[in-house]
């Protein structure tokens, strides 16, 4: 590890490099991917399953392979995959599919599938 009089440090070692300066700037390298940090608490890690933002406020965007998802602080979630589109709010979720759409409201379901609608 090498430090400035500032607080600023490198860090070489076998399993990963680290550059991080006093202010909590951050960038840390390993053999699995890069994750770099700013001032304000926001993250991006980069590995070889895609890529993850969070943002201090908890917000959080994931883009993998196998689609995209987005969750905010409150735990609303979007996902757009192969399969479909889903959105939940923790109570009421909407999916859509080449096969049809179902909604609920956490109570109440309503389904469109091929030729007709079943709402219950």
């Amino acid at each position: 590890t090498i430090a400035d009089a500032a607080g600023n440090t490198q860090t070489l070692a076998p399993t990963k490099s680290e550059i991080k300066d006093n202010a909590g700037v951050s960038t840390v390298t390993t053999k699995d991917g890069v994750t770099a940090k700013d001032a304000a608490g926001n993250t991006t890690a980069l590995t070889n399953g895609g890529v993850n933002t969070t943002d201090a406020a908890g917000n959080t965007t994931a883009l993998t392979n196998g689609g995209v998802s987005t969750t905010d602080g409150a735990g609303n979630t979007t996902a757009l995959t192969k399969g479909g589109l889903s959105t939940t709010d923790g109570t009421n979720t909407t999916t859509v599919t080449p096969t049809g759409m179902t909604a609920t409201d956490g109570t109440h379901t309503v389904k469109v599938e091929g030729s007709g609608i079943d709402a219950g």
